[in-house]
C-alpha cells in the first residue's frame, strides 16, 4: 500500500487600504467540487436565523418572542420569495 500526503497551505489576507472601517459578512472556503450548508445564528438566542445553501443563496427564519418559527424566505435569482408565513 503506497501512502501518499499532500501539504498544502492556504493563506487569505484582506487589507484595508482606506480610512473608514470595513465590515466582512462571511468567508466560505472549500473545494471546488465540494457541496457545503452554513447556518446564521441569533447572537442572543441562539436560533438559526438564516442558512446559506451549497449555491451560497440564503434562506431567512423570523421568530415570534417565544421562538416559534412564522415565517420563511427563500433567495432566489429574482431576490427574495416568501417561502411560508404562520401567524
Amino acid at each position: 500500500m503506497l501512502k501518499a500526503t499532500v501539504k498544502t497551505t492556504l493563506l487569505i489576507k484582506i487589507t484595508n487600504t482606506g480610512s473608514g472601517a470595513i465590515n466582512f459578512d462571511d468567508f466560505r472556503v472549500h473545494p471546488l467540487d465540494a457541496d457545503m450548508t452554513s447556518n446564521v445564528y441569533n447572537s442572543k438566542t441562539g436560533w438559526v436565523i438564516a442558512t446559506l445553501d451549497g449555491n451560497n443563496f440564503g434562506t431567512r427564519y423570523s421568530y415570534d418572542s417565544a421562538g416559534r418559527l412564522i415565517a420563511t424566505e427563500k433567495e432566489t435569482i429574482q431576490g427574495l420569495k416568501k417561502v411560508s408565513e404562520n401567524t
